[in-house]
């Protein structure tokens, strides 16, 4: 295989291969098809072109293939992990929104799927690069003989390589613009968001009118507790083979409703959609309408934001944090690191419930079950291990799961037992202190995909177990006395709950809307 156009397509065949086999879809593997054929069969017509040159044209061949291959390998990897393409937020707030502690828990997690993707490049990329830069012996020929077509096919196809490049969405599919453009325009959008965010918070001063406190009631106090990659199929209050919610299921004055979706696939997109009037349909409102710290303090409320989560100090969820009145970090710039446990969180809690601000509204923000899963409970939490035998071990060696999806599952189920203690220490707590008019609320950001379809665990879109969450509430005697409390078993997706907030803290005006409230709307049947 000799002539530089061939070789070209050969490379063009790879991601068309990919496509077939389902590691790819259509656009990506096109689009690395039209950039590899371009720019490969440009370099190995400058390889027969300047012959004085070879070694170094040869090592520029090897060095692009293997960018566009470990790109195509980036891109079957975020498919496989999250369900989705390269360019969707969820990917380039996981580059550029992280630190070496978050990315040493990717790998962690990942590890299985990142390596699987890393062997493929170096096959692949062995493989081509054996087969297009071998050299051959050639017969002698006559000085010149074929050197004009070279060099009118070299000059062509390097002003094409360049042509493609012209195209916005061409130029996005080559790895060596992606990174740059996208981390250009994720920066921009933060500083933009910012000022809306500050245009906004001036407005919301200015029409005060706007938000009422409707409530006859001096003292008030609302605990909102917000979870992280909690599915309720692994909650044994929901009927879950392990016993994983020992204090919560003794806590018989819960509710617990059973039929909430995520308000998002994502902690970024879920958070800005539970904080703010944003939805599933309108994502950018939270750019454009007050989130609801903003508007508890423009009622009254002292706001509290306590988390365990060093990424709410940066980024997005700066933002939102910024607005509340007394910020606490536990997690001291490790963000996800093993070194802080939601534990942490016990004594900011406790101040937050004993200060005599009248109304309260506070925000627990915990990092529950988030990978690496291991890392998220103490050894003595370690109740699922390798030697437990039980239905669920039983169910998934059935199954056919791998010995490490299974482990996968212990570590998960153990991360799910020790925020049991975690979330009932925070309901009890409140409860212990007998505050007039206090309630408490809990839902997670979204769930996870533990070994329940495949071996893989992670962030699976496609999965109802990353969509399904629990929700838990309880309230003070006569708390929702001007309310109802709805069927456990109400339909509700989480990225409206901004209203049921607003219903708990008794706030009414434009940014509220009933209907929305699970515990104000009306019944279907009425």
């Amino acid at each position: 295989m000799n002539h530089p156009a061939l070789k070209g397509l050969l490379f063009a065949a790879i991601p068309f291969a990919c496509y077939i086999l389902g590691m790819l879809n259509y656009s990506q593997a096109g689009k690395n098809a039209i950039l590899g054929f371009f720019i490969l069969t440009m370099l190995f017509y400058w390889k027969e072109v300047f012959q004085n040159r070879k070694k170094t044209i040869s090592a520029l061949i090897a060095l692009a293939s293997m960018i566009i291959l470990l790109f195509m390998s980036f891109q079957m990897a975020t498919r496989d992990i999250f369900s989705v393409q390269q360019d969707d937020m969820v990917v380039i707030e996981s580059i550029f929104n992280t630190n070496p502690s978050e990315t040493k828990e990717f790998f962690m997690q990942y590890g299985r799927q990142i390596l699987k993707y890393l062997i493929l490049f170096v096959v692949v990329s062995f493989a081509f690069l054996y087969l297009t830069l071998k050299e051959k012996k050639q017969k002698s020929r006559q000085p010149g003989t074929g050197n004009r077509k070279q060099v009118v096919a070299c000059c062509v196809f390097t002003v094409l390589a360049i042509v493609v490049h012209l195209n916005p969405t061409m130029r996005r599919a080559n790895p060596l613009f992606y990174f740059p453009i996208n981390y250009s325009e994720w920066k921009n959008d933060l500083i933009e968001t910012k000022k809306l965010m500050k245009e906004l918070e001036s407005n919301i001063k200015l029409d005060s009118s706007s938000v009422k406190y409707d409530s006859t009631d001096t003292k008030r106090t609302l605990v909102w507790v917000i979870g992280e990659s909690d599915t309720r199929n692994n909650w044994g209050l929901y009927g879950y083979k392990r016993q994983t919610t020992p204090n919560l299921s003794r806590h018989k004055e819960l509710l617990a409703f059973n039929n909430i979706i995520s308000a998002d696939r994502a902690t970024t997109g879920s958070l800005s959609k539970m904080l703010t009037p944003a939805t599933m349909s309108e994502p950018d409102l939270w750019k454009k309408k007050p989130d609801i710290l903003s508007i508890a303090k423009a009622a009254g409320y002292k706001v509290f934001w306590l988390s365990n989560h060093g990424s709410d100090k940066r980024g997005m969820y700066s933002v939102f944090t910024s607005h509340a009145d007394k910020i606490v970090l536990t997690n001291m710039g490790t963000s996800r690191g093993e070194s802080s446990l939601d534990k942490e969180l016990f004594v900011p809690y406790s101040e937050a419930l004993d200060d005599k601000a009248e109304k309260k509204l506070i925000i627990v923000h915990i990092l529950g079950a988030h990978p690496a899963y291991n890392y998220r409970y103490p050894k003595e939490y370690s109740k699922f291990n390798i030697s437990t035998d039980d239905a669920v071990t039983k169910e998934l060696t059935d199954k056919g799961r791998s010995k490490i999806a299974i482990v996968f599952r212990n570590q998960y189920d153990n991360a799910i037992l020790y925020q049991d203690f975690i979330l009932s220490t925070l309901l009890e707590k409140l409860q212990e202190k007998k505050l007039p008019n206090s309630a408490w609320l809990y839902i997670s950001d979204h769930g996870q995909d533990v070994s329940h379809n495949t071996d893989f665990s992670g962030h699976n879109y496609l999965a109802k177990e990353m969509w399904e969450v629990p929700m838990l509430f309880w309230s003070s005697k006569n708390f929702l006395e001007h309310s109802r409390i709805p069927p456990l078993s109400t339909p509700y997706q989480a990225d409206v709950i901004n209203h049921t907030i607003l219903g708990l803290l008794d706030i009414s005006g434009i940014y509220y809307d009933s209907s929305q409230d699970i515990f104000n709307a009306k019944p279907e049947n009425n």
